[in-house]
C-alpha cells in the first residue's frame, strides 16, 4: 500500500502541471477564435442587398463547434511544444515569453491551417455526430460517414475550408495577440499571476471574442468575412 502511495505520488509530481496549464488556456482561446470564423464567414456570405442574419442556434453550435474543435487539434501540441520542458536541474527556472512577431507567424500558420483542418474533418465530423445524436443516423452510418470523411478531407478542405480561409486570415491577428498576451502572463516571475491570472484572463478573452461573435452587430461583423 505504501508503495503504491508513493508511486502515484511520484507520478503526480513528474506531470507538468504548469505547461498542461499553460497548453489548455492557449488551446481555449484559439477554439474561441475559431468558433468565431465561422459565426462571421457565414454572415459575409448575405446577398448585399440583404441584411446580414445569424444561423439558428443549433446549426451555428453544431458549425461552430467544429471549427472550435479543429482550433484546439492544431494549436493544443504547437502550445505544448512551445512552452518547453521543464529544465532537470532547476525546477524553478523562469521561462522567457515569445516576442510577438514569432506569435504573429503562428497566427498566420493558424490562419491558413485551421479552416481547412475545420472544413476537412471537423466540420464534417459536427454534422455527422449530431446526425446521430438526433438519432437520423445509425451506428453503422456513424462509422461509413467517419471513413469516408478521414478519405475524402481533401476534397472537403477544398470545399468547405477554403472558403473560410480569407476570414481565418484576417481575424489571426487577433488570435496571436491574446495568445501572446495570454503567454506574457503565463510567463510572469509573479506566481500569482503566472498561475492565476493568465487563466482568468484566458477566460475572459474567449469571453470577449464570442460574445462579440454571437451580439456583435451583424453587418459589421459580415465586413470582416
Amino acid at each position: 500500500m505504501i508503495n503504491l502511495t508513493s508511486t502515484l505520488t511520484e507520478h503526480t509530481r513528474t506531470i507538468d502541471w504548469p505547461r498542461l496549464s499553460y497548453t489548455a488556456s492557449v488551446a481555449s482561446y484559439a477554439g474561441a477564435v475559431g468558433a468565431a470564423v465561422v459565426v462571421v464567414n457565414l454572415l459575409s456570405r448575405t446577398p448585399i442587398f440583404l441584411e446580414p442574419e445569424r444561423l439558428p442556434l443549433v446549426p451555428a453550435v453544431v458549425l461552430s463547434s467544429g471549427s472550435a474543435m479543429a482550433a484546439v487539434f492544431l494549436v493544443a501540441p504547437i502550445a505544448y511544444w512551445l512552452y518547453g520542458d521543464r529544465p532537470a536541474l532547476d525546477k524553478n527556472a523562469h521561462r522567457n515569453p515569445l516576442g510577438i512577431l514569432i506569435w504573429l507567424a503562428l497566427g498566420v500558420i493558424y490562419g491558413v491551417f485551421q479552416p481547412l483542418l475545420a472544413g476537412g474533418i471537423f466540420i464534417p465530423l459536427s454534422r455527422l455526430f449530431f446526425g446521430f445524436y438526433e438519432g437520423m443516423l445509425g451506428s453503422v452510418d456513424l462509422l461509413n460517414g467517419s471513413i469516408d470523411i478521414i478519405f475524402s478531407a481533401p476534397i472537403r478542405a477544398a470545399t468547405t475550408g477554403a472558403p473560410l480561409l480569407l476570414t481565418s486570415l484576417i481575424v489571426a491577428p487577433v488570435f496571436a495577440a491574446g495568445a501572446w498576451a495570454i503567454d506574457r502572463m503565463n510567463a510572469s516571475r509573479n506566481p500569482y499571476v503566472s498561475s492565476y491570472v493568465s487563466w482568468v484572463a484566458g477566460l475572459i478573452l474567449v469571453g470577449v471574442v464570442l460574445g462579440i461573435a454571437v451580439f456583435g452587430p451583424a453587418d459589421l461583423l459580415a465586413k470582416l468575412g
